[in-house]
């Protein structure tokens, strides 16, 4: 549970019973949902790269790649939740972006990234077009992971939510990886399905669903993630 204040002007996540989050109207408290299919193949993917990924950091890397990744961490505070910037342990920036690699079904990284900061995603956008039954993503220059074999762009997605959802804050579903490519980088991508196998022309005009967009490079520096609200056109 975060504060950013006793007095809840702001606050995430769970304590108890209640959850909090950021609605149009503001603040939001409800009962806390009860979690359902915890034993997803999805859930089992994601629990068995987080062990492998701790399993390599304890007993995989040297100590003087885990001292890059504790410079590296140092160098390269993230956003939180609340719009605080969190500097992150080494071994949680380790996870942070090897989780992504592993995801994009590449092999992890071992090394430390040299160069401070995050990888740039580009211009990206996302459309939803029900005719005729794509899910559309374009991507254009500079971005560094569009322009190399081993760099992708990881696309997480919602499912189709109700028509008159304005935001979503909950967990997003892996649903392709665009992969980067020296000989010829990618503009235009199209997926019939999204993450939760649903037809883009099940979706009623207007319909709202939220991509999730996350760059990846291969010395394991990953972008922020950009979102993408669209609706059915």
């Amino acid at each position: 549970m975060k504060f950013k204040s006793e007095l809840l002007t702001s606050a995430s996540g769970s304590i108890g019973g209640a959850t909090y989050l950021h609605g149009t109207g503001g603040l939001v408290r409800q009962a806390k949902p009860k979690p359902t299919n915890a034993s997803s193949p999805q859930q089992r993917a994601v629990r068995a790269s987080f062990q492998q990924i701790a399993i390599a950091w304890r007993n995989l890397l040297t100590d003087a790649q885990r001292e890059a990744w504790i410079a590296y961490a140092k160098s390269t505070p993230i956003t939180g939740k609340l719009g605080d910037p969190l500097t992150l342990s080494g071994s949680q920036m380790f996870n942070r972006c090897n989780t992504v690699r592993l995801a994009a079904g590449f092999l992890l990284v071992a090394d430390g990234p040299s160069a401070p900061g995050n990888a740039e995603i580009g211009q990206t956008d996302a459309f939803l077009v029900p005719a005729p039954n794509i899910y559309v993503f374009t991507t254009d220059p500079p971005a560094a992971w569009r322009e190399d074999d081993l760099g992708a762009l990881v696309v997480q997605s919602t499912r189709l939510l109700p028509i008159a959802r304005s935001s979503y804050r909950g967990r997003l579903r892996q649903m392709t990886v665009i992969p980067g490519s020296a000989a010829s980088p990618p503009v235009v991508t199209f997926e019939m399905l999204n993450a939760f196998g649903q037809r883009a022309d099940s979706a009623t005009l207007g319909q709202p669903i939220l991509f999730r967009l996350t760059a990846s490079l291969p010395d394991g520096r990953i972008s922020a993630s950009k979102d993408h609200f669209v609706r059915a056109i």
